[in-house]
Formats: C-alpha cells, structure tokens, sequence
C-alpha cells in the first residue's frame, strides 16, 4: 500500500522553458528528463545571427539596415552579406544613360546621325532634341519646312559683282569679261596687260579690256593682227622714191644709181 504522505511525480519539468535553469550567457538550455544541461553556444560569423536554438542564421541587411544602398542602388540580401545594385534608369526621348549607368544624358543627335535635316539645312543639338536651321545662302521656303536655295544674282543685282554674277548652289560666282581677272577679293575685276604674254611680233599697247598690236616704220601689220611684215615702200612708190631704182630691204628701202659714172646724192634718192 502506498504512503499517504508521498507524492507521485509523472511529468517532466522543462527548466529551459520555465527559466529556472542556471545556465550563462554564451550557452543554451538543454532540456533533459527530470534534469537539463548547458550546452555551449557556436560563434556566429559577421553576417550571421544566432537563434534561440544556437543555429547560426543569415542577417537579411536588406532588411534589417535603414537605407543600406545610396540613392540609386537596389539592396540584394545574400548568404553573410548583402550587394547595391544600380537601378536600371529610364530615360527620356533625346536622352540615353551614362556609361556608368548614374544619369541620363542628352543625346546629339547631330553627331550621331539621328536627325533628319535635309539638303540646305544645319543640325544644332539642343537638350533632348535638336533643330534644323538653315544654312548660308538658303532660306526657308513659303512653308517653312525646307530650306531652298537663295538666288543672290536676282535679290541683289548689280551689287554682288563688277561684272557678271553667277548664282550657285547655296552662294553665288563672281566672273569678268574676256581681257580682265578676278581680284582678290572675287567681286571686282582688274585689266589683264596682255602685252606681259608677248602676243604681238614687234610693238604693244595694253587697252581697257584688251590691247593692240602695231608696227615699227618700215613694217604693216598683218591680219591676224599679231604678226608685222616687211612692208615693199618701192612697189608702193614706184618712181616717186628713187630716180633710177629702187631696193627693197627689211624696215626701208635703198636708191640705187647706175654703176659706172654714177652716184647718189646726199638726198639719198637721187643720183649725180
């Protein structure tokens, strides 16, 4: 027969739960029928945290951590640590990301070819856009869409050029009339002295615009108006030049008397 003075104990008591174990910081409570034990704890790696049970478990900084990435960048928790990535940016029309990725910039499109100016028209890049203006010596047309070639020859005439003005693609050319150059400064012209270049035989005049040949006495020009020929002053002035004969030589003419008895006087025409 049982005592009625003694207790029956059935149920195990759980010291680690009820906290009337006497175990130290850096150990665990290890519960144990009708007793407990302390077991001591793991050390945690950096990026680790222990749990109640001594199991070492993964910090999620991302989560943990106020603002843990600077403005831009994406937390990604991993095993121990955590990484920033970039957020992919999103730019607008006329804008591209950086080459680190950090802002958007502005595209040139006049660099880059993306425009679509047209013939007589010049590209200027503008923030996130560009512009087609027109280019020196092209106005806009009646529409002002394109740009049309400006004839400077009809808007400014007379003003443009000394001589003749000739209208161009996108400007305008300046050119003299036969005998004149085109000075330095493409607008006025100036008299060419074509007696430099020697075109006549013997004399030259230089005239506005062109120039004249003559001859020396004794000479006539020919027809081709460079060339000077002998000219014959006895078959010209027969019996007027000389008393008895006359000899014809390049540039003049000789009087010429008999052979024997004869001379020519001091006139040089007659003969004594």
């Amino acid at each position: 027969a049982a005592r009625p003075d003694a207790w029956l104990c059935v149920a195990d008591v759980d010291e680690c739960a009820t906290g009337s174990h006497t175990c130290q910081a850096g150990s665990t409570c290890q519960n144990t029928k009708g007793s407990f034990y302390c077991q001591a704890r793991q050390r945690c790696m950096e990026g680790f945290l222990q749990d109640p049970e001594g199991n070492c478990v993964d910090i999620n900084e991302c989560t943990s951590l106020s603002e843990p990435c600077r403005p831009g960048f994406s937390c990604v928790n991993t095993v121990g640590s955590y990484t920033c990535q970039r957020n992919p940016l999103v730019c607008g029309r006329g804008y591209h990301a950086s080459e680190d990725g950090a802002k958007c910039v502005d595209v040139n499109e006049c660099e880059t070819g993306a425009h679509r100016c047209g013939e007589g028209q010049v590209c200027h890049n503008l923030p996130g856009s560009y512009r087609c203006d027109c280019k020196a010596g092209f106005q806009r047309d009646a529409f002002g869409r394109t740009c049309v070639d400006v004839n400077e020859c009809w808007v400014s005439p007379g003003r443009l050029c000394q001589h003749t003005c000739e209208n161009t693609v996108g400007s305008y050319r300046c050119s003299c009339a036969l005998g004149f150059l085109l000075a330095a400064d493409g607008k006025h012209c100036e008299d060419v002295n074509e007696c430099e270049a020697q075109r006549c035989s013997q004399e030259c005049a230089n005239i506005y615009g062109s120039y004249q040949c003559y001859c020396r006495q004794g000479y006539q020009l020919a027809e081709d108006g460079h060339t000077c020929t002998d000219l014959d002053e006895c078959a010209q002035g027969a019996g007027v030049l000389c008393t008895f004969r006359c000899l014809n030589v390049p540039g003049s003419y000789q009087c010429a008397c008999p052979e024997q008895g004869y001379t020519v006087t001091a006139n040089g025409r007659s003969c004594k």
